[in-house]
């Protein structure tokens, strides 16, 4: 795919979670949601990292800690899947850090739980939420 803008980007895959959400519906286990998502970027030539480990530096020194990404998207959006309502605060959280530490500065939670998935798909850009 060619290099394209954050925000089509981000509305392609956008595109492709309701395309997932729609035939599998809300409530089920993370690992299967993003199995096929991982299928539908795929249809769709979306190139994407899952399962990526993330090395974290602090002051130009490795740190023992790395953090394992749900998926990076074409090298410019970090993804991360939340199948349960109490989950919600730490993956925010876990985002927040991923963007700290990758050098992307845009990303999206996913809450796969909710009933419609304009609900539960929610942007972030560099620590700080924004729109919709």
């Amino acid at each position: 795919m060619d290099r394209i803008s954050r925000s089509k980007l981000t509305t392609l895959v956008y595109e492709a979670v309701r395309e997932v959400h729609q035939i599998t519906g809300p409530g089920i286990i993370k690992e299967v949601f993003l199995s096929c998502l991982i299928q539908e970027l795929r249809l769709r030539g979306i190139h994407f990292r899952h399962h990526a480990r993330l090395q974290v530096q602090y002051k130009g020194i490795k740190i023992e800690e790395q953090l394992t990404v749900d998926l990076i998207v074409e090298d410019a959006l970090i993804v991360e899947i939340v199948s349960r309502p109490e989950l919600l605060a730490a993956h925010q959280e876990k985002l927040n850090t991923l963007l700290s530490f990758s050098g992307i500065d845009s990303g999206a939670l996913v809450s796969i739980f909710e009933d419609k998935i304009i609900d539960g798909f929610k942007k972030f850009s560099q620590n700080k939420r924004i729109a919709k």
